[in-house]
């Protein structure tokens, strides 16, 4: 202090540069996170698909109503899935006769039936009989798949 320079002086400012911000979260992320959630939403979406049903009966034929909704869920899906489908579509285009087979008897008859059963059913009934529907189908496959 013998050259009379205040020491508040000589101090270098630093600059500071702010911390970065966390990343944001990613919902997709979080979602994909919480099974019980997933699960969850899955019987509400499967019974308010039923109650819908049963609610537009008398309105809408069955045919239509399974129609539209297949055709949803196609443009809905479609963007997510357009990549593998284009990387696998050589494996794919060999097998398209089984896939509309296995898609017509598998989706869209039992969709198609169901519908029509909710003109003359309660829509609990319904979703008793297709929920007994896929259980006995699991089984008989657990069955089978012992058996061989």
């Amino acid at each position: 202090m013998s050259c009379g320079v205040n020491p508040a002086q000589l101090r270098v400012k630093q600059m500071k540069i702010p911390a970065p911000a966390p990343p944001a979260p990613d919902p997709v992320r979080w979602l994909n996170n919480q099974p019980y959630l997933l699960l969850s939403l899955t019987s509400l979406f499967w019974a308010g698909n039923i109650v819908l049903g049963r609610y537009v009966a008398g309105h809408v034929p069955p045919m239509t109503l399974s129609c539209v909704r297949w055709i949803g869920a196609f443009f809905m899906l479609l963007p997510f899935a357009w990549p593998h489908l284009r990387r696998d579509w050589p494996a794919l285009r060999a097998r398209i006769p089984l896939m509309v087979m296995l898609s017509a008897t598998g989706f869209a008859i039992n969709n198609a039936l169901s519908y029509w059963a909710l003109q003359y059913t309660q829509a609990l009934n319904a979703l008793l009989t297709s929920r007994r529907d896929r259980c006995s189908w699991r089984y008989g496959r657990c069955c089978c798949s012992a058996c061989g």
